[in-house]
C-alpha cells in the first residue's frame, strides 16, 4: 500500500545567499526533515561571510562561484 501525501517523509537542504552590500554576502545552510506538511526537525549547519571583489559589474555567476567555494568548506566541516 502506498503512503498518503501526509505520511511522506523527506529531507531538504536550503542554501541562502544574502547580499548585504556590494562588498559582502552571507551564505547560510540549513537542513530539515518533513513529514507531510509537518516540520520534524530543523538544523543550521553553518553560515559564512563571503567578501566580494570591488567590481562595478559583478555578475550573478561570479557571486555564485565565490559562494560555492565557501559551501565546499561548510560541507567539509559537516563531514568530519
Amino acid at each position: 500500500m502506498s503512503r498518503s501525501a501526509g505520511e511522506h517523509e523527506f529531507r531538504e537542504v536550503r542554501v541562502t545567499i544574502s547580499l548585504l552590500s556590494s562588498e559582502r554576502a552571507i551564505v547560510s545552510v540549513h537542513t530539515r526533515k518533513r513529514r507531510g506538511a509537518d516540520l520534524v526537525w530543523h538544523k543550521r549547519l553553518g553560515a559564512v561571510g563571503v567578501d566580494l571583489p570591488n567590481v562595478d559589474n559583478l555578475t550573478t555567476g561570479q557571486v555564485l562561484n565565490l559562494c560555492g567555494e565557501e559551501l565546499l568548506r561548510v560541507a567539509q566541516r559537516t563531514d568530519t
